[in-house]
């Protein structure tokens, strides 16, 4: 059966598409927001609603703000905690469009849905302050017209009263992941049933496989968990959310976006034809999507991905070149590259190093092809390159020096 690759399906949105998009757009800046100078997916209330997915968390408060703004409970004080990078200032942009009344609540997708269940009939419009505390500064005082404010709860009294509200204080002073990230990512999903063909078909590849493939593919709910992912292999998501946001300096929910948007942006213009992005599938031949796979690294891995992962110069190509068979399918480079997303962050709370054989067949393996073809290309990758361990049935690449002369390292094949 041939699948519908995925760029036939789910386009990307266009700063994805043309490579347009910035850094900072990645970031959500309710400051900016807030003074009207901030970009339409983030200013405009129905864009920011129809490219936002409602997780469970971020409905439940905005419940429970609605039932506050209507007099009806909810709750005075919300605390948000979140990991780093885990959607804080995203959730109260959410709660800002909600409160701000600056459209009506039908034109913002998912908002309707909400107000019904809490039982609202209409949506009161709210005052709002934004108090930003980069933006803030202890002796750099704040200009509100003739107004000077020096404290926070000066500023906060001005943005919600105005001159009148400042007089009062003026003595005072002092996921569900997956979707978020298709959501922003990319534009629609044009043929659903195609998507679900796709989703379909690997979910029965894994079960009539199961001895290949680790044991949660063959639960009934990884076709949801393809589903939601589609068009990116859940196993690309688990393997940026629970390894490299282990990084210190690796943001969760920015840092999955930013490093997806470059790859996306490269698969795209190279015309990728997979039926779904997976961690063999990452571009990492790309200098962009090299550069910011491995900003997040310590030094030492340029010589890795050159010599031994992909591009024209690594050793996955030149076996290729002279194995058709695995050639054919770039058995030797998607091999190399889905190992590399699952052992590259390494942490010292590891319990086993390395991705283990099932793992870098999940990542690499497409229905219809033939798993013995992949677990050749990985015997020849443990013969010839030069950076790649194993042990424990997991392989590993290591960017530290090799003793290459004095020892000979003694690898577990795969069967």
């Amino acid at each position: 059966m041939t699948l519908k690759p995925w760029r036939e399906i789910a386009e990307p949105h266009e700063d994805v598409r043309k490579g347009t998009f910035v850094q900072a757009e990645f970031a959500a800046d309710i400051t900016r927001v807030h003074t009207g100078t901030a970009t339409a997916e983030y200013q405009n209330p129905t864009l920011f609603f129809d490219r936002t997915f409602i997780t469970e968390g971020m409905s439940l408060l905005l419940d429970s703000v609605i039932k506050r703004l209507a007099g009806k409970g909810g709750d005075p004080v919300i605390q948000l905690q979140t990991a780093f990078g885990g959607g804080k200032t995203h959730t109260m942009l959410a709660v800002y469009h909600l409160a701000s009344g600056k459209v009506p609540a039908s034109e913002m997708p998912g908002i309707p849905n909400i107000i019904d269940k809490a039982g609202i009939s209409e949506l009161p419009r709210a005052r709002i302050a934004v108090l930003d505390g980069i933006k803030a500064s202890p002796n750099q005082p704040v200009q509100h017209g003739s107004i000077q404010v020096h404290t926070l709860w000066g500023d906060l009294a001005w943005q919600l009263g105005g001159e009148e509200g400042y007089a009062l204080v003026a003595s005072a002073g002092t996921e569900e992941a997956f979707e978020i990230v298709r959501r922003r990512l990319f534009s629609n999903i044009s043929d659903r049933l195609a998507a679900e063909q796709v989703c379909r078909t690997f979910a029965d590849y894994y079960i009539a496989n199961s001895n290949e493939f680790p044991a949660e593919t063959q639960e009934s709910r990884y076709y949801e968990r393809l589903l939601h992912a589609y068009p990116i292999h859940p196993e690309v998501f688990d393997r940026l959310y629970e390894d490299w946001s282990t990084l210190d300096n690796f943001q969760r929910t920015r840092g999955v976006l930013k490093m997806m948007a470059k790859m996306i942006f490269s698969l795209w213009k190279d015309g990728n034809n997979d039926p779904l992005i997976m961690p063999g599938s990452l571009p990492l031949a790309d200098p962009d999507s090299r550069n910011e796979v491995t900003y997040y690294l310590p030094p030492g891995w340029d010589p890795v991905m050159e010599r031994d992962i992909d591009g024209p110069r690594a050793e996955t190509m030149a076996i290729e070149n002279h194995n058709a068979r695995l050639g054919s399918v770039q058995a030797c480079r998607r091999t190399a590259r889905t190992i590399f997303l699952g052992s590259a962050p390494t942490t010292s709370g590891q319990v086993a190093r390395g991705i283990e054989l099932e793992r870098i067949m999940l990542g690499t393996v497409q229905p219809g092809q033939q798993i013995g073809l992949f677990k050749d290309a990985l015997r020849s990758l443990a013969d010839k390159l030069h950076y790649l361990n194993s042990a424990n049935n997991h392989y590993w690449f290591d960017s530290g020096l090799l003793e290459y002369l004095s020892t000979r390292r003694s690898f577990q094949y795969p069967d």
